[in-house]
């Protein structure tokens, strides 16, 4: 996603050399699970190509920037990815607390919140390492990451930096 002339574009960028058949939901995701405005379009991207998908007001009515993020994800075979606009610091977004569900499968990890969750990762002491060692998360939105260095410790949990309130 880019700021261009107080528009949000979203746009799918394949910087690979084989086309990909994908689906990307785009919009509006309130920070506390409750709301969401999004549309979901599919396409085939061609090879190191891209393709604009849509654009969205910076300044939406109703969107006030502590309660909202504007993203986007992208699935495919093979394919998880995603794209979180902060229209605000972290500091200043009401971001309320949430439970954390981690599932545990054929040596990958999938976390999903209620809530928006901000810097979520394995404490560093417990030896565990993950492709992706600290992201964000939608409400509602699963996302899925390797375990790379499992630990012999066998409890495995994650925690979210913000809120910390």
């Amino acid at each position: 996603m880019r700021q261009r002339n107080g528009q949000l574009v979203t746009r799918v960028v394949n910087d690979t050399l084989q086309s990909e058949n994908v689906e990307v939901t785009y919009g509006w995701y309130r920070l506390d699970g409750k709301a969401r405005e999004i549309k979901t379009t599919r396409l085939r991207i061609g090879a190191n190509a891209m393709g604009q998908i849509a654009q969205a007001k910076l300044e939406a009515p109703g969107h006030n920037p502590k309660d909202w993020v504007y993203a986007a994800t992208l699935s495919g075979p093979g394919i998880q990815d995603q794209s979180i606009w902060k229209l605000t610091t972290y500091r200043e977004m009401n971001i309320p607390k949430g439970a954390l569900k981690v599932e545990v499968k054929d040596g990958n990890l999938t976390v999903t919140s209620t809530t928006f969750a901000c810097g979520v990762h394995v404490p560093e002491e417990s030896g565990i390492q993950l492709s992706d060692d600290y992201f964000d998360l939608l409400p509602g939105i699963p996302h899925t990451v390797r375990i790379t260095n499992p630990s012999g410790k066998g409890a495995l949990s994650l925690m979210a930096s913000m809120p910390s309130r």
